[in-house]
């Protein structure tokens, strides 16, 4: 008798179940990216987070509008609170922009910008010209890469922790929060490890051979496109793919070998890309790649670290004296100003809201780190897969906070979505499977205990 085929599947479902749900889930990260549509994150914060940085990008738009002539870095200098570009761009105004626009474009540089480059040209070309049609293009790419980045860690053997990224992400108010603004683009930070995710999954040589290229593009596109930020972050996530690989995976990617093999063609990969858009920023900025590469390092990397607080302007004194730890601490606990996760069903929570607090984030941060330790002591086989998980992803953010801690310093109005990153995914993933594998044992011996 033929046995039937096993049925494909998708995220530990079944094609059939797994492909609605996915496109709901897609659905819902674009209502909520785009608009804020079901309040995850805070109303206030919605219509006012980091507009400075998103007038950055729309500045370029503009005087490319007028086709000035400008530096080739892509962003306007920080201006602080003066954003009347987004009323110089309403189509109310666009036939007074000449009028209307500042004379002189001051390049910003600290980065290469390339990504405002592209927004400009989808603007003037490809007919998104407005903000709500860029706002709905850069949350439709971030969902898109959450949901792709989902789907591929459930290729590489954990269903359940594609879940967990997928959730994370989607109750974010730190996420919704970042998604559409066209300077911190999120979707850009997860373009390495999907890179990675392709190249892990490609079987054929030559297509291999391909994927595997696209892994230092992938990081030249982001560090070219919206700088070096988070580059400790980006870099681990994406290096952490062949590692899932291997904790889940087993056979199928090879064993610790090819694991390590992939992780350093990953890692020389960000190196290469990392380098390679150092070296255009660096000529865009000065037309010298060496004296551009100087300038940067005391501009840029010494002002976001470890440098001498007397070269800069006093509002980077209190950064680059304070102890990195006291950095880290601040993101676990003082500095939350949202909650952790948030749902409502409607925009403003009339209906209701299911929030969980900040506070939260330090308890399960703190479960999570206990898990690995406590399967030890048990003698579980889990508590390797466990203690390599928990280690990446919280040293993807807590390394970044050490290593920029001047520049972690001064924002933490706004770097929390770094957590969701791969941090909080990981950590909920830990916590909750523990809790459902002691919960399925402890019914199961209270059932034999009946019998």
């Amino acid at each position: 008798m033929r046995q039937s085929p096993s049925p494909q599947l998708l995220l530990g479902l079944p094609l059939r179940r797994a492909l609605p749900l996915l496109g709901l889930a897609l659905l819902f990260l674009q209502l909520s990216f785009t608009i804020n549509a079901f309040g995850v994150a805070p109303e206030e914060q919605w219509v006012s987070w980091s507009p400075d940085g998103e007038v950055m990008v729309l500045k370029r738009v503009e005087v490319d509008l007028l086709e000035r002539p400008t530096t080739s870095l892509g962003l306007a200098g920080y201006a602080g609170r003066e954003n009347s570009v987004y009323s110089r761009l309403d189509p109310s105004n666009t036939n007074r922009l000449e009028e209307l626009a500042p004379e002189t474009f001051t390049g910003y540089r600290s980065e290469a910008g390339g990504y405002a480059h592209i927004v400009s040209f989808a603007w003037r070309n490809l007919g998104c010209n407005s903000l709500s049609c860029l706002h709905f293009a850069n949350a439709g790419l971030m969902s898109l890469s959450v949901v792709a980045i989902a789907i591929g860690v459930g290729f590489l053997g954990s269903a359940g922790l594609g879940w967990s990224w997928l959730l994370a992400s989607a109750f974010s108010p730190w996420l919704t929060l970042a998604a559409r603004n066209l300077f911190w683009s999120p979707w850009l930070y997860y373009l390495p490890a999907i890179a990675t995710i392709a190249y892990l999954l490609i079987r054929h040589r030559a297509l291999r051979i391909v994927t595997a290229a696209l892994v230092p593009l992938a990081f030249f596109v982001k560090f070219w496109g919206s700088g070096y930020r988070e580059f400790v972050t980006i870099s681990v996530i994406a290096a952490s793919m062949p590692v899932l690989a291997w904790l889940f995976g087993q056979s199928r990617f090879g064993g610790r070998r090819d694991c390590l093999i992939r992780v350093a063609w990953v890692t020389l990969s960000s190196i290469l890309g990392m380098a390679s858009a150092l070296a255009v920023h660096a000529y865009w900025m000065s037309g010298s790649i060496l004296t551009g590469l100087k300038e940067i390092w005391e501009e840029t990397v010494l002002r976001r670290t470890y440098g001498d607080p007397s070269n800069f302007i006093g509002d980077y004194e209190a950064g680059l004296t304070s102890n990195p730890i006291f950095v880290v601490w601040q993101y676990i606990w003082p500095a939350w100003s949202t909650d952790l996760f948030a749902f409502s069903f409607d925009k403003n929570g009339s209906l209701f809201t299911i929030a969980v607090g900040p506070q939260a984030f330090a308890l399960i941060l703190a479960v999570a780190i206990l898990v690995p330790v406590w399967r030890f002591v048990a003698r579980d086989s889990l508590w390797i897969q466990d203690a390599v998980l928990v280690t990446l992803a919280v040293s993807s953010t807590v390394l970044w906070f050490f290593a920029a801690k001047g520049y972690a310093y001064v924002h933490t109005h706004l770097l929390f979505f770094v957590w969701y990153l791969f941090t909080i995914p990981v950590v909920l993933f830990t916590v909750g499977r523990f809790v459902t594998q002691q919960s399925r044992r402890y019914i199961f011996k209270n059932q034999a205990h009946r019998l």
